[in-house]
């Protein structure tokens, strides 16, 4: 017999009526029920029940038991129950496992499961040169070689530092240059490969500088031979990871057959009468002059003179002799000759290296120790060389050394320009121009299109238009005031035109003049360009900037695709990165004892660049930062500038004040430069861009660099150089503001030298490793980040090239996956021919055809082959094998910046407007993939795909957008009044158990601290799970952070029918996700009534008690009319903010955020014994009444430096900080770190 306890009062006979009736009446002593359980001897529970809420309660009560629910919303009932049972085995139940499962066989346990996972190269054809039409060589330097059609043959090898780490051992004048002997011994393979052996001569115009973190490819081209068997040869490079780089010839000579014999060794050694000359410090002196030679190259042993003759000993080290085998004459050794040769009297010959040869044979492969004779004659210096045994090893009949070049040689890999290339465009207008609509009259635009007054008369239309034209002009002043009243004029129609639904097919035209290619006549425009470029990577499809010559006319014919447009001469050009032409000479040409001022100078960035400076010789820095002296780390860089020889002054000042900075000016002598790499993120979607944020952004870069430029116009300056950013050149997500800012300096250079000023604008790629207030989110994917080292190579190459505006940036892409990214990087790669099976769900068209030719059983693996390709590709897997379907994109790390680039692939490739909060509200692959298969049933199996895909951009949502148009028109108060009146014809329900499964919890940060931070999402338009990622991501590697979707927000759930139940849903799905844990409520705005809400709950009706509650800017236990806080009006700013437009015209989660307002307006708040935490945005004055409700004498009030919407974004670490520290204060021990706090 199964004893029971009862839940009512121990002891009462269950057998009569009062009992049963007193089980309806009276409270439910849960609590007290397990306790006795327990206290009785049991230490095992099984939930029997559709959830798993009593499981928590019971472990909340009885920590000490096991408790083991035996249904589980993520599994099938079936295995839930076999995991019931092993829980229960492993814990010493005797399971009758017979009886559970009767077919079942006992087996062995596996070994440790292997991923097999195969990292070893594949051998095959890609090592195997024969495979691909080449020959080996065997040379180190050297991998192929093929013969040309005409005679000719090409020898093909690669240059790297990190594969080749001996060739670091060869620098000159600081800069790592391939050495002149490495070319002999290149041009000597060719002619092996030729049957020459007569290097007849050889010069070497150009140096070949090698970077660490660059490969080169190095091409030997041999011509066909001529009468006498003689043939040209050359050595060139070229960045291999850039395929339409151009090649650098950097040597150029003749082979031929019949070499010259060599002449005899001396008979003795030393030879007779020869004097021996003391080395000293040899290499010491040498790199006094700028060639410094690490051990592979210090072979000089031995020197002896004899009149005009000179002899030594020189050896290969010990580190290089088993490479020398290889070759002919391994280049190290070569280079120990030539600095035998330059060795003349006990001097070192400082500078000087090889610039031709003449008469040159190789009679002996593999030497490692030669004796050498050199003299001097008549075209340079007479050299020969034996092996110890006197066997002829190397001749050259005459070797001319010249000095070294006084500045650095420099590779310019990484560095890029923009070019603009000319397009054909199509013979008919996308849309017939009578429909387009310009905003303004503007002469330039057809006059056939219709013209408007200005926003609110477009926005009042009955109908969108397909093409809009929005002229934007800053009157060629580049004045900031000018700057932030076009930027802010420009965001505000973005804003609107996002907003309204009527315009999710209307192309937006925004049209400039003097903005690209010219001399920077139209700054304010240009910052326009940085914004409506970042625009176009968050929504892509929607605008075009074209820019005009003055004068010029805008065409009707337009290629379609292309972001960017420019007009000139009739001629339609798109814009594409290039690379920059090899540099040639790359010193800075600065004053060493003129004064460069650095702003941002004491940041990441900025003292980075300060070591560089001093490293090549600048000796006066000041470093200028609006906390100067103050700021962390000022004090230990000023030091060590100090301690390396630098005069450094660290200075505060604010660039944004025109003022500050010319006094700062003013108060420096002798000013040679100035470097402007101050600047501040403010990332967040252009949906949440304030003309604040904007100013906040543009303050310390725009207004920095102009007052720069008005304070140093008149002085003699050397380079003015501005730190900008690729954001600016083909804008970013979520970095609209940084991206105007950065154009504008990109376009202030082109300025300064049209007027015959000095500059150059340098737009950084997403740097590693320099601090918070380094851009590494510019560029999006295809793009390594740039660590410390090569980013330096990079200025020093930007300092030489002639060119107003370089792009510094590593790119991983390769030319066939060139489809892939922007247009912009097209020209980085020669043109494929398309692939005739290319992948039809590019196109929603041939998705849609593909659905349709499929069972009705495979299409929803179409669709989830479809999302998983597309998961991958944003977060830069290889392929989709690396994405688990079933993996909550959460867990993936998933934040809203990549959210909107999911949401983007997969909104094109499927022909649909979805929400940016798609990805949370199907949180894994497979059901999005569901989803998107339910969106599209009803368009799958008709004729006309095309038609069907165009037409699932113009279907609107009637109440969306009714509720928008009131609220834009100033009724906001009708529109709430509207939701709410449709909002009563929504399904509810009376029970959570009415409910197919309760709302799970996502996990957003793993940890072991305790307690775990259990989020509650606000019942709002564009509230969800995803709004707390950002706080969490501050969590990471510390505590445990979930979050909980409401229902109702989501197609086809039904809501709570009265404000009891919407507390309990809440309730039971925090249960749940506190598995018996001690965990904390959060709730931001609204969610924080909720929050306190479900703590009385639990502790009233479960005896649960949570460890805390924390409301984030709750405004009101109610949120009634008649308030001080204006509600209305925060509906106008919640869209204002809202990182998502499409939710906004969602009547789903309208009508949903009605339903829960009215039912938090009847909430009823139970006691709850647990502290409460209220964060207040702004402000630490005293509560109004509507606030006072929600705490008590014991609970805490904190203020917050955030606003409402910015304290889950943008200053989500404040509010990360302000919950670790009041739970480190009231409840547990810490969980971030002192960095995470600050």
């Amino acid at each position: 017999m199964i004893p029971v306890v009862s839940s009512v009062e121990l002891g009462m006979d269950m057998a009569t009526v009062d009992y049963w009736v007193s089980q309806v009446r009276r409270p439910v002593r849960f609590a007290d029920a397990v306790r006795s359980v327990a206290d009785g001897g049991n230490t095992r529970f099984v939930e029997i029940g559709p959830g798993r809420s009593l499981s928590a309660a019971v472990a909340q009560t009885a920590p000490e038991v096991l408790v083991v629910p035996s249904v589980r919303g993520d599994v099938a009932e079936e295995e839930a129950v076999v995991r019931a049972a092993a829980e229960l085995h492993v814990s010493g139940v005797d399971i009758d496992w017979t009886a559970l499962l009767p077919e079942a066989e006992p087996v062995d346990l596996p070994t440790q499961a292997f991923d097999r996972s195969r990292y070893w190269p594949r051998p095959g054809n890609l090592t195997d040169v024969a495979g691909l039409g080449q020959n080996a060589t065997n040379h180190p330097l050297l991998g192929a070689a093929v013969g040309l059609a005409g005679g000719g043959v090409a020898l093909t090898g690669r240059l790297c530092l990190r594969t080749q780490p001996w060739l670091a051992d060869h620098a000159v004048r600081g800069s790592v240059v391939f050495p002149a002997a490495g070319f002999v011994e290149l041009a000597l393979c060719a002619a092996e490969q030729v049957g020459c052996d007569h290097l007849v001569e050889l010069t070497l115009p150009t140096p070949l500088p090698l970077d660490q973190h660059s490969r080169v490819a190095v091409q030997v081209l041999v011509g066909p031979p001529d009468a006498d068997g003689a043939r040209e040869v050359g050595v060139h490079s070229r960045p291999a990871d850039t395929p339409a780089a151009d090649w650098t010839q950097h040597a150029v000579g003749l082979l031929a057959p019949g070499a010259p014999p060599p002449p005899p060794a001396p008979p003795q050694w030393p030879p007779d009468g020869a004097v021996e000359v003391e080395l000293g410090d040899f290499y010491t002196d040498l790199a006094a002059g700028g060639s410094v030679y690490g051990p592979v190259f210090q072979g000089l042993r031995s020197a002896w003179r004899r009149g005009d003759e000179h002899f030594a000993e020189v050896e290969l080290p010990g580190s290089a002799r088993d490479d020398g085998a290889g070759y002919g004459i391994h280049p190290a050794l070569l280079d120990s000759v030539v600095q035998a040769a330059a060795f003349v009297d006990g001097e070192s010959g400082r500078g000087l290296l090889p610039f031709s040869w003449t008469g040159v044979g190789l009679r002996a492969a593999g030497a490692t120790v030669l004796r050498v004779r050199w003299a001097p004659n008549a075209e340079g210096v007479e050299l020969a060389a034996w092996d110890p045994r006197g066997t002829p090893v190397f001749s050259t009949a005459a070797l001319v050394l010249r000095a070294a070049s006084a500045r650095p040689a420099v590779r310019s890999d990484g560095l890029l320009r923009l070019e603009w290339t000319p397009v054909d465009v199509p013979t008919q207008p996308a849309a017939p121009v009578d429909a387009w609509v310009c905003l303004g009259d503007d002469p330039a635009v057809p006059a056939e299109a219709e013209r408007v007054r200005d926003l609110p008369a477009l926005l009042s239309r009955d109908t969108a238009p397909p093409v809009v034209v929005v002229p934007v002009s800053g009157g060629g002043d580049g004045d900031p005031a000018t700057v932030r009243a076009t930027t802010t004029g420009v965001l505000e129609l973005v804003h609107r035109m996002l907003a309204d639904d009527r315009f999710a097919g209307t192309g937006v035209l925004v049209l400039t003049r003097g903005v690209a290619q010219d001399a920077g006549t139209d700054l304010a425009a240009a910052a326009v360009w940085g914004l409506v470029r970042s625009v176009q990577a968050e929504h892509p499809g929607r605008f075009v900037l074209v820019d005009l010559a003055p004068g010029a006319r805008l065409p009707a014919e337009l290629p379609a695709g292309e972001p960017q447009l420019l007009i000139r001469d009739d001629t339609v050009l798109v814009a594409r990165l290039a690379p920059l032409h090899p540099v040639e000479d790359g010193a800075t040409p600065w004053d060493s004892e003129g004064a460069v001022l650095v702003t941002g100078g004491v940041g990441g960035l900025g003292g980075l660049l300060a070591r560089r400076l001093v490293e090549r010789g600048q000796r006066r820095l000041v470093l200028a930062g609006r906390r100067g002296p103050d700021a962390p780390g000022a004090t230990e860089l000023a030091a060590d500038l100090t301690e390396r020889g630098a005069e450094v002054s660290v200075v505060s000042c604010d660039v944004a004040d025109r003022d500050a900075v010319r006094a700062l000016v003013g108060s420096i002598t002798g000013l040679t430069a100035v470097v402007h790499a101050a600047g501040v993120l403010d990332d967040g979607l252009v949906d949440t861009l304030t003309s604040d944020r904007l100013d906040a952004v543009l303050a310390p870069k725009a207004d920095g660099a102009w007052h720069l430029h008005e304070a140093t116009r008149d002085l003699p300056l050397a380079a003015f150089v501005l730190f900008s950013s690729l954001a600016g050149a083909m804008g970013s997500p979520g970095q609209a503001n940084y991206a105007a800012a950065n154009a504008y300096l990109d376009a202030l250079a082109a300025h300064r030298r049209a007027v015959g000023l000095p500059a150059v604008s340098i737009g950084w790629g997403p740097w590693a490793d320099l601090g918070m207030n380094t851009d590494r989110r510019a560029g999006g994917p295809g793009l390594a980040l740039i660590d410390p080292d090569q980013g330096m190579t990079m200025f020093d190459a930007a300092m030489a090239a002639d060119c107003p505006h370089v792009l510094a940036l590593r790119t991983t892409a390769n030319p066939d996956q060139a489809g892939e990214l922007p247009p912009l990087f097209h020209g980085l790669f020669p043109p494929r021919r398309r692939a005739a099976a290319a992948d039809p769900a590019a196109d929603p068209a041939d998705l849609l055809a593909r659905l349709s030719a499929r069972p009705a059983d495979e299409r929803e693996q179409v669709l989830r082959e479809l999302v998983v390709g597309h998961v991958a590709a944003v977060l830069g897997h290889p392929d989709r094998t690396a994405v688990e379907p079933d993996r909550e994109f959460l867990d993936m790390g998933f934040d809203s910046l990549l959210a909107v680039r999911l949401r983007n692939a997969v909104a094109d490739a499927a022909g649909l407007r979805l929400t940016t909060t798609v990805v949370f509200d199907h949180p894994t692959p497979v059901r999005l993939a569901r989803w998107l298969h339910g969106q599209l049933a009803d368009r799958i199996g008709e004729q006309d795909y095309g038609e069907q895909a165009a037409v699932a951009h113009e279907s609107g949502d009637s109440v969306g957008r009714m509720f928008v148009e009131a609220v834009r028109e100033g009724k906001p108060v009708q529109a709430l009044a509207m939701l709410k009146a449709v909002a009563a014809l929504r399904p509810t329900f009376d029970n959570p158990a009415e409910l197919p499964e309760l709302p799970a919890a996502r996990v957003l940060a793993e940890g072991t601290a305790e307690p775990t931070l259990i989020c509650i999402s606000s019942p709002v338009f564009d509230g969800g799970v995803h709004q707390y990622v950002n706080i969490a991501n501050h969590f990471r590697g510390s505590r445990r952070v979930l979050a909980l979707p409401l229902p109702g927000f989501g197609p086809g759930e039904s809501l709570p029918a009265t404000a009891e139940v919407a507390i309990r849903v809440v309730a039971e799905s925090v249960l749940e996700a506190g598995d018996g844990g001690p965990f904390v409520l959060v709730g931001h705005s609204s969610a924080g009534v909720i929050a306190a809400a479900v703590a009385g709950l639990l502790e009233r009706d479960w005896g649960v008690r949570t460890q805390g509650v924390a409301m984030l800017d709750t405004l009101s236990l109610r949120h009634s009319v008649g308030e001080r806080t204006d509600y209305v009006g925060m509906v106008e700013q919640a869209m204002d903010h809202s990182d998502d437009h499409e939710g906004m015209n969602d009547s789903t989660r309208l009508l949903a955020m009605a339903l829960w307002l009215n039912r938090l307006s009847t909430m009823v708040l139970h006691p709850t014994s647990a502290p409460k935490l209220l964060l207040r945005c702004g402000t630490d004055g005293e509560l109004p009444p509507e606030q006072r409700e929600l705490v008590g004498p014991g609970d805490l009030v904190r203020p917050l430096e955030a606003d409402h919407y910015s304290l889950a974004k943008q200053d989500a670490d404040k509010t990360a900080a302000a919950l670790e520290s009041w739970m480190v204060q009231t409840l547990t021990e810490p969980a971030l770190s002192t960095s995470d706090q600050n």
